[in-house]
């Protein structure tokens, strides 16, 4: 099933489905490739064998850092929850900010639907401020209008060089 959605192969899912292969099983993953894949037929297949919190994982599929966030439409479409967060604790709203690719209203649908755009990580770095490292004017705009703040995400620091004691220990 899940070389089937990465090879977006509509007709081999409904094959399996109807061979009784359990569509539940291809998960959020499975749901993420389709989604890469492009194919919104095998992502009409496998979304219904797949509960809320799988939908809304695959969402994280879709955005940095495993991809560039522009795919993430089809999966708001099936009303995943907007609220989800990785492993490391990051909302799906601050993996979208990450990006300059990701069109301003769907940052906008993922506020109205509840994501917290004043929301951080660990660290401090705020949505705008990764938007803002990413270049993505239209972006900040749409988070500052929902009362996000401007804390610039951090740089990292950068050595100060200094001589060596020899060319041998250059």
């Amino acid at each position: 099933v899940l070389e089937a959605a990465f090879a977006g192969e509509a007709a081999t899912i409904r094959l399996l489905r109807d061979d009784g292969a359990d569509l539940k099983g291809a998960g959020a993953f499975g749901l993420g490739l389709a989604v890469h894949a492009q194919c919104a037929e095998c992502a009409d297949l496998l979304a219904p064998a797949l509960d809320a919190k799988a939908l809304s994982m695959a969402a994280l599929v879709v955005v940095p850092p495993d991809d560039d966030g522009r795919l993430l439409r089809p999966l708001l479409a099936r009303r995943g929850d907007v609220t989800v967060k990785d492993d490391e604790g990051r909302s799906l709203l601050l993996r979208a900010a990450a990006t300059d690719l990701l069109p301003a209203d769907i940052m906008k649908t993922l506020i109205d639907r509840g994501a917290d755009a004043r929301a951080t990580l660990p660290g401090g770095p705020t949505a705008v401020g990764l938007a803002r490292l990413r270049g993505n004017a239209a972006v900040i705009d749409v988070l500052k209008k929902a009362g996000a703040a401007d804390n610039p995400a951090a740089s990292p620091a950068i050595p100060k060089p200094s001589p060596a004691a020899s060319a041998r220990a250059a």
